[in-house]
């Protein structure tokens, strides 16, 4: 049964926090929902991650990072809001 419910995080350098995430959100709607942005494709992150849906993002340029990120959030929900 596919799920209707998309939880999207960003992540990058917080290992402990992102495993906690993934066994919390991953154990209310299976990790098939869960959305993970990889700021700077890190493998920890990868590994952590494995069964949910990755976009990595490169950190080369974090000027006005908080709002490139939540345009990026804001750009993935509305893509998978339509479908």
């Amino acid at each position: 049964m596919q799920s209707r419910v998309a939880v999207i995080t960003t992540v990058r350098d917080d290992d402990f926090f992102l495993n906690k995430w993934v066994e919390y959100y991953g154990g209310f709607f299976g990790k098939e929902a869960l959305y993970v942005i990889n700021h700077g494709n890190q493998a920890a992150v990868r590994e952590i991650a494995a069964g949910c849906n990755l976009f990595p993002i490169p950190d080369k340029d974090t000027s006005n990072f908080n709002i490139r990120r939540w345009r990026t959030q804001n750009g993935l929900l509305s893509a998978l809001r339509q479908w």
